[in-house]
């Protein structure tokens, strides 16, 4: 299980980095399909590792499940900079007053616990 988790990073790493174009980055806020869309390249990513490096864990159907549509709504609710808000206290004006890089640090914390307890619980 422990390469699982190791493994899990690397295809969080390509879902989220390589396999996703401009169109899903800019547009995955505005509207439910690019944000499905990435989900979907996001979860081929775990395939893909996954075959590449032996390990079944990362596609098994539940974790698949649950990785790919905990990333569309987090992604698309945008629920990272929320946390920042909530946890900073922030509620003036339409954005955080919070560094962007928080923010987007925020969202890679929130997908890789969901990934791992995926992998850990469910698989």
């Amino acid at each position: 299980m422990n390469d699982a988790l190791a493994l899990s990073i690397l295809a969080h790493l390509t879902g989220d980095f390589l396999f996703q174009n401009s169109w899903m980055a800019l547009s995955k806020r505005m509207d439910w399909i690019p944000a499905i869309v990435h989900g979907l390249f996001y979860g081929l990513a775990f395939v893909a590792v996954g075959l590449a490096f032996r390990s079944p864990a990362l596609y098994s159907p539940w974790s698949l499940l649950m990785i790919i549509s905990t990333h569309i709504v987090i992604d698309k609710l945008a629920v990272a900079s929320y946390w920042v808000r909530v946890y900073n206290w922030d509620w003036e004006g339409d954005k955080p007053k919070t560094p962007l890089w928080v923010c987007l640090a925020c969202d890679q914390a929130l997908h890789t616990w969901i990934n791992m307890l995926s992998l850990a619980y469910i698989a």
